[in-house]
């Protein structure tokens, strides 16, 4: 995910979530640990959000008020934990619509969920 000034990104066997500044020199630092991060997606307002496969969770991490982290969903039927390596057959991904709706694959169901901004926390 990137707001065109830094980038982030996850690693899946990790857990670290990076925030790389797209600056000469670029600059790098952790920003969070969740269990096996996989799609990121940044809402409307600036907040990084995870899909946390290791829970079944969607987290929004608040990076412009300091980075705490908030739990949006859970229990969702994401693709599952494969074999204990990255997944390489399977993505759960997450996207926010202009009207900051967000959307969420969930592959272990083949289905798109769909969380309606007015509902999120």
């Amino acid at each position: 995910a990137t707001d065109g000034v830094k980038l982030y990104a996850a690693d899946h066997g990790t857990g670290d979530i990076w925030e790389i500044g797209l600056t000469t020199p670029p600059s790098e630092r952790i920003i969070a640990n969740v269990n096996k991060p996989e799609g990121l997606a940044l809402d409307n307002e600036g907040r990084l959000l995870v899909v946390e496969t290791g829970t079944s969770s969607l987290l929004r991490i608040d990076l412009p008020n300091g980075g705490g982290v908030t739990t949006l969903a859970e229990g969702l039927d994401l693709f599952g934990p494969g074999l204990g390596s990255p997944p390489t057959w399977g993505f759960d991904g997450v996207a926010v619509g202009p009207s900051g709706d967000i959307y969420l694959s969930g592959a272990g169901a083949t289905v798109v969920y769909k969380i309606t901004a007015n509902k999120v926390r």
